[in-house]
């Protein structure tokens, strides 16, 4: 199965994830969702959860997927912001175009411990949230571009296997990679490609109680 690019969103699996400022988004990233009457649905970033409040075995990663560039435009793909991909051996190709050697992989925190890390710890995010209301969002997954050499040697040598870390501010994704070792790739500012995000569903006693997950058209 592959993904489907469109200007403003990228469908996978019959779910659409958010592209538009999809450059100041991180994982835990918390906003103001916009819905313009022209323009791009998409989150207005405030901040993201300090990094501190994440415990990485929370953090999940998912699978790598390849683009369908047939079902893509040119025109979609290229919206005037630079897309980086994660190459083999370190640093990004901060260039990449249509058709490209490129693959996606989706890094994720599910709703229970998206909730743990709100109620026990985060408390700025967890307000602002409170504050906004029905607009409130805090994103939970995000999808990153890794050229096919890198993602190619993960799962074939590296079996697919993964561990996070805290790599600062930011958080890292240890890849291995067989007999080469593991590489590890930062997921900053910059990095992702598209997203989705949660709201908040019911409080209880000034905690959250309940969420679900808020995609592209409302799915």
């Amino acid at each position: 199965m592959s993904a489907v690019i469109k200007k403003n969103f990228m469908k996978f699996n019959g779910s659409k994830y958010f592209r538009g400022n999809a450059h100041l988004i991180e994982i835990l990233t918390f906003g103001e969702k916009k819905t313009p009457a022209f323009g791009v649905n998409k989150l207005d970033p405030e901040a993201k959860v300090a990094r501190r409040h994440v415990d990485t075995g929370k953090v999940k990663v998912g699978t790598v997927i390849d683009v369908n560039w047939t079902s893509s435009k040119s025109s979609d793909f290229n919206i005037g912001v630079p897309i980086k991909a994660f190459k083999l051996g370190g640093g990004y190709n901060s260039n990449v175009q249509h058709g490209g050697a490129v693959k996606l992989l989706n890094v994720y925190i599910n709703e229970g411990p998206l909730k743990t890390v709100l109620n026990n710890g985060a408390t700025t995010a967890r307000n602002f949230l409170d504050d906004e209301g029905s607009d409130g969002r805090i994103v939970s997954e995000v999808w990153v571009v890794l050229e096919a050499a890198l993602a190619n040697k993960w799962e074939r040598e590296g079996n697919g296997g993964v561990s996070a870390e805290i790599a600062g501010t930011t958080l890292g994704l240890d890849l291995s990679l067989g007999s080469s070792g593991s590489q590890t790739i930062e997921i900053s500012s910059g990095t992702t490609f598209a997203y989705k995000m949660h709201k908040v569903k019911k409080w209880k006693s000034g905690d959250i109680d309940d969420m679900e997950a808020d995609y592209y058209g409302g799915q």
